[in-house]
């Protein structure tokens, strides 16, 4: 089971939801009620951390992962689209890990 608890948590981000659940034994199909657009968000300075999964509880869609500065959802400054999990948790350990501590 995959989880988001502790990703990308250093004292100055806060995480303002979090329903990210994935199971990798599972299919996309056996999961797709926990797929929706509102997974997880976290917030730091003046930037957003969004993840959700799009079009919400659809089988054929993929997880999207953005940043976002200064509430500008129409141009993510960052932005990350995979049907992989193992791709996301990467792009998020090593990417935004690293943007997080960057402009801190």
């Amino acid at each position: 089971m995959i989880t988001l608890n502790n990703l990308f948590i250093p004292n100055s981000v806060k995480v303002t939801f979090n329903d990210f659940i994935f199971d990798e034994k599972k299919t996309i199909e056996e999961q797709i009620n926990n797929l929706k657009e509102d997974l997880y968000q976290a917030s730091f300075n003046n930037h957003l951390i969004d993840i959700g999964w799009y079009p919400s509880f659809d089988k054929n869609g993929r997880f999207v992962l953005s940043i976002i500065k200064d509430f500008n959802w129409e141009k993510p400054i960052f932005e990350f689209k995979t049907r992989n999990i193992n791709e996301l948790i990467k792009v998020i350990e090593d990417k935004v890990s690293h943007y997080i501590y960057k402009n801190n």
